[in-house]
């Protein structure tokens, strides 16, 4: 039996009532979905007893001071996962997690022994703290981090000069810890191949592009007048991701059957609402829960993704919602992003040109003249993630990679 812990980051179900009814409001639907999913596909797998050691997903804003609590993502049994309590405050939620979660890591490395392994998801100060201090303490457990995106690429751009400052700090932190525990990470899960050269791990990583989502089968479609076409974008709604193209976009497109409806939130939605204001066709959904995300995706004629590649993340970026569209049968446009392997090429449609009026024309052909066959690449996109990137396909991929990795040495 392996032992493994993993180190997430998410709004377990099993203790959403609890923190919902202390007005705590989850973060990242689609974040927590691929981390339970994963733990679905990990239990799955033969001879491997897993524990979790959580940091709640938790918006900020409200109390400070986030509690603890003990859970079991197994159906039965005595509590066994634990969500460590911390401060919900910029900086200190950046920089501290690891000493809220110290003592619960080390009681974990004291109750076992033998085969031992850990994985985190996310490349964090907290994460590789974690994986330096598990080396230190078993040299012998192999370690991994799970990378969904580089830390430098996720903070929001601002003009507020104490935010950037803290934002500086944050970043010049997480570099150095990058220096310094990386080459004590035994084994990188990168969304994007091109994250092995700024993390030094050209010789230790695999690519994982994420999960499908399987829950599409239990969801009712959303319905639409008849004749309307609906264009369904769902995530953060922050400039940076295109979405000035994809208004733009939409306003090209002539005829009143023409629906864009828009799911969640971020710095562009004043001038979506701006926008809409003089095109009724244009739709704010606002932030919705993930099962409704999933009925207006489940619903729509196209489903779009407007990030180019002209913005520096793009290269090191998988988005996971292209993941969540290719999952839906349902027609997909984006356009090629330097983190998207060529595998995926036949399955999503896209434009000539990261311009208004290609997207415009894509979206337009896959609403008309191309329909026909845009379903059938959706149907096969469906079908290809579903059998192969499916929680307990590439669960096995992360361990079965773990265990042909070579050990690294003591932390610090």
């Amino acid at each position: 039996m392996k032992n493994l812990l993993f180190l997430t980051n998410m709004f377990p179900s099993e203790t959403a009532a609890y923190y919902r009814d202390q007005g705590f409001v989850a973060g990242g639907n689609n974040i927590t979905y691929i981390q339970e999913a994963l733990l679905d596909g990990f239990d799955a797998c033969e001879g491997i007893d897993c524990t979790v050691i959580n940091k709640m997903l938790i918006r900020r804003g409200g109390k400070a001071r986030i509690p603890a609590r003990a859970w079991n993502h197994c159906a039965d049994g005595e509590p066994r996962d634990f969500s460590f309590s911390y401060v919900n405050k910029p900086f200190f939620s950046s920089n501290l997690l690891f000493h809220y979660a110290k003592p619960h890591i080390a009681a974990w490395l004291g109750k076992t022994n033998g085969d031992r392994m850990v994985i985190a998801y996310g490349l964090t100060n907290y994460t590789l703290s974690a994986m330096a201090y598990i080396k230190k303490h078993a040299p012998e457990a192999t370690t991994a981090i799970i990378v969904p995106d580089l830390p430098e690429h996720t903070k929001r751009k601002t003009k507020n000069p104490i935010i950037r400052l803290k934002n500086g700090i944050t970043n010049y932190l997480t570099a150095r810890k990058i220096r310094t525990c990386a080459p004590k990470v035994d084994r990188f899960f990168l969304f994007a191949e091109a994250m092995k050269e700024p993390l030094g791990c050209a010789d230790r990583f695999t690519v994982f592009e994420g999960l499908a989502t399987d829950t599409f089968a239990d969801i009712e479609a959303s319905r639409w007048e008849h004749g309307e076409r609906a264009i369904v974008y769902g995530g953060g709604l922050h400039a940076k991701y295109g979405l000035d193209l994809l208004m733009d976009a939409f306003s090209l497109l002539e005829g009143e059957e023409y629906r864009l409806v828009l799911c969640g939130n971020g710095d562009y939605v004043p001038e979506i609402r701006r926008r809409a204001e003089s095109d009724p066709r244009i739709m704010y959904m606002g932030t919705v829960p993930r099962e409704e995300l999933l009925s207006y995706q489940a619903g729509a004629s196209v489903l779009v993704n407007p990030r180019t590649g002209k913005e520096e993340f793009s290269k090191y970026s998988f988005p996971s919602k292209n993941m969540e569209y290719l999952s839906s049968g349902v027609p997909m446009v984006g356009f090629k992003l330097g983190g998207i392997p060529d595998e995926y090429n036949s399955y999503i449609a896209y434009p000539e040109a990261e311009t208004p009026v290609a997207l415009a024309a894509k979206l337009e052909a896959i609403c008309g003249a191309e329909r026909e066959a845009a379903i059938a690449r959706a149907i096969s996109a469906k079908d290809f993630v579903l059998s192969q990137k499916n929680k307990c396909v590439q669960a096995r991929k992360i361990l079965d990679a773990m265990t042909m990795c070579d050990v690294a040495g003591e932390g610090i």
